[in-house]
């Protein structure tokens, strides 16, 4: 990546490596005649309005009509959404593949009546129609389907209501891809060599593989801080993407939008709800649990049952005690495919959330109150090194734990994912920035005394003691660098010496 620095733009690009959208249509005027054309034969098809009943030739000669005009909606669509694709940023693109979208509501909207007339037909008398006319077998399977959605089909008049809506419910997803792909630019940044590095959509993966940490971290910074800029409008597109998906599940009739979504893909929803089921999650003890029986005594947080999960029962004993002696029951989800399987779970169940037990301690903290020590937390921020850190107090239950070291769920799970993606480079051995909080235990005596001796100024021996918590904390977490190790083996023996 580092040695192509700059991204060429498509004009740059030899025309034997781009897309030879001309085999679809040879000018754009020749899109335009299939345009024009598709819309004939769709208002030749609403002519059929009120006839699909009459005879099996009628239902026969609407459902080849219907057939061609997918065909062309399908060409038409298919050629704007590749001249769209080749400049985002183009406006000429982006007005053909409106227009594409536009054609395609509208041809919806003359032939929205046929469903509910399809389905006015008798079963004795389309099975006549069948015998009567055998070309029309080849159509049984989208009249089944149609069919088999009786339940979700509704009158004449709601059903263009629907199909002229289609072009509205699109506007998240189209603002959104405008808003990434064409709008949205990030900083550039420094090579190895200090050349000028160009950050993209295609170019943050080849970047975050670099065997220079500085390239990664100016890559993610550049990446997420560009996004970080528009995070309200993205905020604001997903909720009018969930409420448009929401409307039209109801709209149908459908209990909820995964209801809805696996209807049309003709999945049972006892299919799915049993494939949950039946897949079992370890515990910490060696136990097997399913997902329904972890549901039935886990805690709430936020109107959501949690689901905890370890990934290192070694590394991250000390959190694993701790919730045991909450009664909180611990599963163990460590590969790669539990991810995948977290995700599916949470989108599909609201109520539903994932956290690994040191994304947080608010389930392990007592019903007190604590207040926040600034001149402790100075004293942790400094003997930290990590100026990103966020440093709180809590009243734990423990109170043998001075410090814990939490790791925000999300942040990880994104670091978790690059590091994947970046797996190939076997140079790369820094962590990814992640959001890290340092939650100090005013129920912990040594806590206590740091901030009673905090007061009057921090002591070389106070600083000693901070880093040692501050240590012990980060080892639960994760494995010490070889310096780190060394910098923790010279406190302690330096503590030892004081005693």
């Amino acid at each position: 990546m580092e040695e192509n620095q700059k991204i060429p733009m498509r004009s740059q690009v030899k025309k034997e490596d781009t897309w030879a959208i001309e085999d679809m249509y040879a000018t754009v005027e020749d899109w335009e005649k299939d345009f024009a054309a598709a819309k004939k034969v769709a208002e030749e098809a609403a002519e059929y309005a009120g006839r699909l009943g009459e005879s099996a030739q009628a239902l026969y000669d609407w459902s080849a009509l219907t057939e061609k005009l997918d065909c062309m909606l399908s060409e038409i669509y298919g050629y704007a959404s590749r001249v769209k694709d080749q400049d985002t940023a183009d406006a000429a693109g982006q007005t053909l593949s409106a227009r594409a979208m536009g054609l395609y509501v509208e041809c919806s909207g003359l032939i929205s009546f046929a469903d509910p007339e399809i389905l006015s037909i008798p079963e004795e008398k389309l099975e006549a129609f069948y015998a009567e006319k055998p070309e029309l077998l080849k159509y049984r399977r989208s009249i089944n389907e149609v069919r088999r959605c009786k339940d979700h089909i509704l009158s004449p008049e709601l059903e263009k209501i629907l199909a002229d809506a289609g072009e509205m419910a699109q506007a998240p997803g189209t603002v959104y891809s405008s808003l990434v792909n064409a709008d949205l630019t990030f900083d550039p940044i420094k090579g190895s060599n200090e050349e000028e590095l160009e950050v993209t959509g295609g170019s943050f993966i080849p970047l975050m593989q670099s065997p220079d940490r500085n390239v990664r971290k100016a890559a993610f910074k550049s990446l997420y801080g560009g996004y970080g800029k528009v995070l309200n409008t993205a905020a604001g597109l997903l909720n009018a993407q969930v409420s448009q998906l929401k409307f039209f599940a109801k709209a149908r009739k459908f209990g909820s939008a995964i209801e809805k979504a696996l209807f049309y893909e003709e999945v049972d929803r006892k299919v799915y709800d049993k494939l949950k089921d039946i897949v079992l999650m370890e515990t910490v003890d060696g136990d097997y649990v399913s997902l329904k029986e972890y549901l039935e005594t886990a805690r709430e947080k936020d109107g959501k049952k949690v689901v905890y999960y370890a990934t290192d029962k070694k590394q991250q004993a000390v959190y694993i005690n701790m919730f045991k002696n909450e009664g909180i029951n611990v599963v163990v989800l460590a590969d790669f495919i539990d991810n995948n399987y977290m995700s599916i779970v949470e989108q599909s169940e609201e109520n539903v959330k994932f956290l690994r037990i040191d994304a947080e301690a608010d389930a392990l903290k007592t019903d007190g109150e604590s207040a926040e020590n600034e001149k402790v937390k100075e004293l942790f921020a400094k003997i930290s090194g990590n100026d990103t850190m966020k440093i709180t107090f809590m009243p734990l239950k423990d109170t043998k734990i001075p410090a814990l070291l939490n790791i925000d769920e999300e942040s990880r799970r994104f670091s978790e994912m690059m590091k994947m993606y970046a797996a190939a480079s076997k140079k790369m051995q820094e962590d990814l920035p992640q959001q890290a909080t340092l939650v100090l235990n005013t129920e912990n005596a040594l806590i206590k005394k740091l901030e009673t001796n905090c007061e009057n100024g921090a002591s070389d021996i106070d600083e000693a003691i901070a880093r040692q918590i501050y240590t012990l904390a980060l080892i639960g977490q994760r494995q010490l660098t070889a310096a780190e190790l060394e910098s923790f083996l010279d406190n302690s023996y330096g503590l030892l010496e004081k005693l």
